[in-house]
């Protein structure tokens, strides 16, 4: 999958229902055992 998103063939965010910054991971984590996140993008 990271290949269609590095072409540009798919967009993260529409995958993604949460963003968060890097440095937040573990936040990221915590909303997905919560249920509170599908899948969560992590930006730079």
């Amino acid at each position: 999958m990271i290949d269609l998103v590095w072409e540009r063939e798919i967009n993260p965010g529409k995958v993604s229902d949460l963003t968060l910054p890097l440095d937040r991971s573990a936040d990221a984590y915590q909303a997905m055992d919560e249920r509170r996140a599908i899948t969560v993008l992590l930006s730079p």
